[in-house]
């Protein structure tokens, strides 16, 4: 959670997220967290890791030393 913060409840929460592909970094130390009635939006140059990281989310990627957590409500 965001320290000196109250804990609090998000659809999503993505923390330390690191991942590794041969060496390369696709992805290094990404957090962000999403709240109800929030959009978010990733934004980058060609290779810069906006599948890989949505991949991650999803499942579609094995992930690799990462802590992410997400609850869905009704």
């Amino acid at each position: 959670m965001l320290v000196g913060h109250q804990p609090k409840d998000f659809l999503l929460s993505v923390e330390a997220l690191t991942v590794s592909f041969d060496g390369f970094k696709a992805v290094n130390d990404l957090s962000f967290y999403v709240e109800e009635n929030e959009i978010r939006v990733i934004i980058g140059p060609n290779g810069a890791g906006k599948t890989t990281v949505l991949d991650l989310i999803c499942g579609k990627t094995r992930r690799r030393r990462v802590r992410s957590s997400s609850a869905v409500r009704s």
